[in-house]
């Protein structure tokens, strides 16, 4: 007997709404990136007709772009009917978006790297830095709440923007941190540590974090915040040998990260930054606990455990003390 067909998985109507609603936006903001339509919102006022004019679209599609943008969040109207920008965001934001603008050609093709430069080396990528904190800033009175008491030495490897030294410093004005990054990085740490008026609580390195020489047993807490995805299992497992040599005894290794589930396929935001992190970074790629968990019992850490700090962005922090 010949078995009856299957019948081929229907996407639900949730998923077509997703689907369409992800693309129609990525869309509309590539067109009026474009066409300098954010640009001239941030002028000032403007009706369908003088945007237009000035952005050089047709006038008919002006009232319909503009209501796009008011859906999203981009654009309100003014006592006057008019309509004025909501974006202030929106730009170092941008800088967030571009990396998906080579996503194709990533999937095709391994993107040059110098051998002898480590991943974050290029000053595109420090240009990112500042943004991804603020993605990540849903995120950062958790991690406080959580990492808050683990002792008053921190090093942050791969500092950038700070966001979490720089908060635990402001939480605790006994706290000293020693921020490391790359000479394309550090003015950004520097930047966000001056505007938060900590420099007295911080000493910036310059250096590769495989390369500096810090004193063994030197801090209480180390912080990983955004570091681990951009490197091979081999180079996280040389990494987290390094920092459990500076760790003082029972001291914490605090890794803050994307991490997705164990079988890889969500939640679908990290899923999504995987894709694109892949593609633009040979070296690197999102790892569930399982896996930190693993290179931190062979690093001589224990009682680790995890801590979901933000759902909107889903960011995880993973936990260790050195035995």
């Amino acid at each position: 007997m010949i078995p009856a067909p299957t019948a081929a998985p229907v996407l639900q109507p949730e998923q077509l709404s997703f689907l369409f609603e992800a693309r129609a936006a990525s869309a509309v903001l590539a067109a009026c990136l474009d066409l300098g339509v954010f640009d001239r919102l941030d002028k000032g006022p403007v009706d369908p007709v003088t945007l237009a004019r000035d952005c050089g679209i047709r006038e008919e599609t002006a009232p319909a772009l503009l209501s796009a943008l008011t859906s999203l969040g981009l654009a309100e109207t003014d006592q006057r009917g008019g309509f004025v920008g909501v974006t202030a965001d929106l730009k170092w934001f941008l800088e967030l978006l571009r990396r998906y603008d080579s996503f194709t050609d990533g999937l095709r093709h391994r993107p040059e790297v110098s051998v002898d430069a480590p991943p974050g080396a290029d000053v595109a990528f420090g240009r990112t830095v500042g943004p991804l904190a603020s993605v990540c800033k849903p995120a950062i009175g958790e991690a406080t709440k959580q990492l808050t008491g683990s002792g008053a030495r921190v090093l942050d490897l791969g500092a950038g923007a700070a966001p979490w030294s720089l908060a635990l410093a402001e939480a605790d004005p006994q706290v000293t941190v020693t921020a490391v990054d790359l000479p394309a990085v550090l003015p950004v740490t520097r930047q966000a540590v001056a505007a938060a008026g900590r420099e007295g609580q911080f000493h910036l390195v310059e250096n590769d974090i495989f390369r500096v020489a810090l004193d063994d047993d030197a801090f209480d807490l180390v912080i990983l915040g955004n570091i681990c995805h951009l490197f091979d299992e081999s180079t996280n497992r040389r990494l987290l040998r390094r920092v459990a040599n500076w760790v003082a005894p029972s001291g914490t290794v605090a890794i803050i990260d994307f991490v997705p589930n164990e079988r890889r396929d969500g939640p679908r935001l990290v899923t999504l930054f995987g894709a694109e992190l892949v593609g633009r970074v040979p070296s690197g790629q999102l790892y569930p606990f399982s896996s930190y968990a693993g290179w931190l019992r062979e690093s001589g850490f224990e009682r680790i455990d995890r801590t979901e700090l933000s759902a909107n962005p889903p960011i995880t922090l993973v936990r260790a003390r050195l035995a």
